[in-house]
């Protein structure tokens, strides 16, 4: 459910914080144990953005795990 929703607001476009939901939708893939498309979900995170570090950590942690 959480996934769903999360999806429906990038592809709708008016979030305020993209990049953030794009981290969340990792959230929810990985407690899922979807793990290949919570690394495309982090990885996905534009590199210039403040979410980056987080992305970035949580994917390494997600190959890892």
């Amino acid at each position: 459910e959480a996934e769903d929703s999360i999806r429906a607001g990038i592809t709708a476009g008016k979030l305020a914080d993209p990049e953030g939901a794009k981290v969340a939708l990792g959230h929810a893939l990985f407690s899922q144990g979807k793990k290949p498309e919570a690394i495309a979900a982090y990885d996905s995170v534009a590199r210039n953005s403040k979410q980056a570090p987080i992305a970035r950590l949580w994917s390494i942690y997600t190959r890892k795990g």
